[in-house]
């Protein structure tokens, strides 16, 4: 009966928050103090207001914040203005690292499939929470501030933490499931070493599942870090970054495939300085950074600067070696595991450099933090079936 006694225009104006106050007051207290708690609530928020309205960073640099009017549920009248509420997730620190690496909304946007309008109201609506001024919009681009470059080496650190614990937790699902997701480069050479070891290794653990997936080095690696798989087999070392750990786990010596008719298949090795004129049949730095640097950089130090072909290709061999048979480009490979795979192709000859040797890694790589039981016995199993060759100085090692 108490709530018939509250003006009409008082009611009209009650938010959630003001209608709990007298909810809780009930009958058992006076209306005289229900109403005086109602209208301090109604001045906190429009002492709220006031605060933002006359903040000089939101006034000068950033579009003030839309504000809409609440209304009541219990009536069609509308009380004091609240503010949208702006909240930051992981995305908005994948938007902030974008704009800083490209240095451009434009670019940034992009890269991460956002109309460029969408990705610009991200990153204002995020430097309106932290009421920082994260980038300078120039004429052309953008740049860090001070503050936007302490934010985004934190974003990094976040992100990366973020990924390590799904990481994790994938991980620990796994060994409870006892699966083991292992990442593999499309290649003919490692698909019969790969098959072997997976039966191999199925026969001493019939409980363990094998789960394969086939993808370039670099979606690999990613997997590996985001717990998608739980180790990959590639031609190249972990990183710098310190997440990835690794084992080489074979290395062999590289040698020459030329055409049959050039000049150089009359000898019986090769200087790779003589190499200078025919263009090297490789793959491209964008599809594996690491190895394609270690791959050039020890080219380099045996005195040749390759001529790279028009043709990008890593493989398969019966692609490569009938480009290689019309005389125009050569290629590297193993002796045992890739050449018996070229000299399938008519016109093709085999022939060892005569320069210190430069050697073909296989590597076992998986995150630093998480190694699990199953990745170290199959780590170990690859090493007894297909031998492991020592290691040695990684300035003659591709």
């Amino acid at each position: 009966m108490w709530r018939a006694r509250i003006p009409q225009h008082i009611d009209e104006q009650l938010s959630r928050y003001a209608r709990s106050l007298l909810d809780r007051h009930g009958g058992a207290e006076s209306i005289t103090r229900a109403e005086t708690d109602l209208h301090r609530t109604v001045r906190d928020e429009g002492d709220e207001t006031r605060e933002h309205d006359s903040d000089q960073y939101f006034q000068q640099r950033v579009t003030p914040w839309p504000r809409r009017p609440w209304r009541s549920p219990h009536g069609s009248g509308s009380i004091a203005r609240r503010w949208r509420t702006y909240r930051m997730d992981l995305k908005d620190l994948r938007y902030a690292i974008a704009v800083a690496d490209e240095g451009s909304f434009t670019r940034a946007a992009a890269r991460l499939n956002l109309a460029q309008q969408a990705l610009s109201k991200q990153i204002g609506d995020l430097e309106r929470e932290l009421q920082v001024r994260l980038f300078d919009r120039m004429p052309r681009g953008t740049r860090l501030t001070p503050a936007g470059a302490a934010f985004v080496e934190a974003a990094r650190a976040t992100l990366a933490q973020s990924q390590r614990a799904m990481a994790y937790a994938r991980t620990t699902s796994r060994r409870e499931s006892q699966v083991l997701r292992v990442g593999l480069t499309p290649s003919s050479v490692l698909a019969g070493d790969a098959a072997t070891s997976f039966s191999f290794f199925r026969r001493r653990e019939p409980l363990v599942g094998i789960e394969v997936t086939e993808s370039a080095p670099l979606a690999l690696i990613d997997a590996v870090r985001d717990g998608t798989i739980d180790l990959a087999i590639l031609c190249s070392p972990p990183d710098d970054s310190g997440e990835m750990a690794g084992e080489c786990i074979a290395e062999r010596p590289l040698g020459a495939v030329l055409p049959a008719m050039h000049p150089l298949a009359e000898t019986d090795v090769v200087h790779l300085r003589d190499l200078v004129d025919l263009p090297l049949i490789t793959y491209g730095r964008d599809a594996d950074p690491v190895g394609y640097d270690a791959l050039v950089q020890a080219l380099a130090r045996r005195g040749l600067k390759p001529r790279l072909a028009d043709v990008r290709a890593g493989g398969p061999p019966g692609l490569i070696g009938p480009l290689i048979a019309e005389g125009e480009a050569w290629a590297l490979a193993t002796a045992d595991y890739s050449w018996p795979l070229y000299e399938r192709t008519p016109g093709l000859v085999f022939r060892d450099f005569a320069d210190s040797p430069i050697f073909e890694q296989r590597w076992i790589l998986w995150l630093h933090d998480t190694p699990s039981h199953l990745v170290r016995q199959f780590t170990e199993m690859w090493k007894t079936l297909h031998g492991q060759w020592s290691h040695r100085d990684l300035s003659y090692t591709i």
